[in-house]
């Protein structure tokens, strides 16, 4: 049995991301092509007498260590589930910008739950762990499932996606520093702002784009720039903002692009990574 677990809780990027309702309870209903990446947070998880969550990292400041913290819920839910203390350690190094659509405290909750219910081999099944992760935000059942999907209602209903053959695989993701919570976007969303996804990905938007760029003009500045990059495909904004990304076949080219945008703007954050 182990007694540490090591994870990394990958970047999720929306390639597209379209709004086609909205329920009676309030929650809006999507359809999107998620993907992860092969950088994120990283997360050890170990056995002790008591539970802790100790942060550190480039964007570990500004995130709470109590019980509003989404990898403490996750225990909490586990704990509740099974009926029985489940105290661990958990130590974060906080990669990823926080509030930046790119799902990074969706990812962090299900590398808790995926690790917890290794360490202490509680059984639980993928489907059970999905069901789980809805109950801390709509984002947990896709970063556990944690490979390339087609997800719609409200987040919960989750499908293999196949990308296509001329998929881009290396991905520049740029963030201006600009906190954007979701609720606010959601909040502005009316019924001018629905669609339906296109059969083409490669045809296929942002809803929330527009809502986001209007609160927030550096993302409309960021995406003019990825777009007059030299090589890249696919230019989007991910989730409701303000991460924005840009595709591109060669890896070179990505990191020429990502020094170019550091270089025009010394405080955007900008990392290559690989679609997985």
């Amino acid at each position: 049995m182990a007694s540490l677990i090591k994870l990394t809780a990958p970047a999720k990027v929306n390639l597209c991301l379209h709004i086609n309702g909205r329920r009676d309870d309030g929650y809006h209903m999507l359809e999107s092509v998620i993907v992860f990446t092969d950088k994120g947070d990283e997360i050890t998880i170990e056995k002790s007498s008591t539970t802790q969550l100790i942060i550190q990292g480039k964007f570990g400041n500004n995130l709470p260590n109590d019980g509003s913290n989404l990898m403490l819920k996750a225990v909490s839910l586990l704990e509740k589930n099974v009926g029985k203390s489940l105290p661990v350690t958990m130590s974060l190094t906080k990669n990823l910008p926080i509030a930046a659509g790119i799902g990074g405290g969706s990812s962090d909750a299900a590398s808790v739950l995926k690790g917890i219910n290794r360490l202490y081999e509680l059984a639980i099944d993928d489907t059970m762990l999905r069901e789980l992760g809805l109950e801390l935000g709509a984002d947990v059942p896709v970063c556990l499932y944690g490979k390339p999907a087609y997800v719609s209602g409200i987040g919960e209903v989750i499908e293999p996606y196949v990308l296509p053959d001329n998929f881009y695989p290396y991905i520049l993701l740029a963030n201006p520093g600009v906190e954007v919570a979701t609720g606010d976007i959601f909040s502005r969303m009316t019924k001018d702002n629905y669609s339906h996804m296109p059969d083409d990905l490669l045809q296929a938007c942002n809803d929330m784009q527009a809502v986001a760029a209007h609160l927030v003009p550096e993302i409309e500045a960021l995406l003019g720039m990825l777009k007059a990059i030299d090589g890249v495909g696919m230019v989007q904004m991910s989730g409701s903002g303000a991460t924005c990304f840009a595709l591109f076949r060669d890896k070179d080219k990505a990191l020429d692009a990502a020094h170019y945008v550091t270089k025009a703007d010394p405080a955007m954050w900008c990392q290559v990574m690989q679609v997985c």
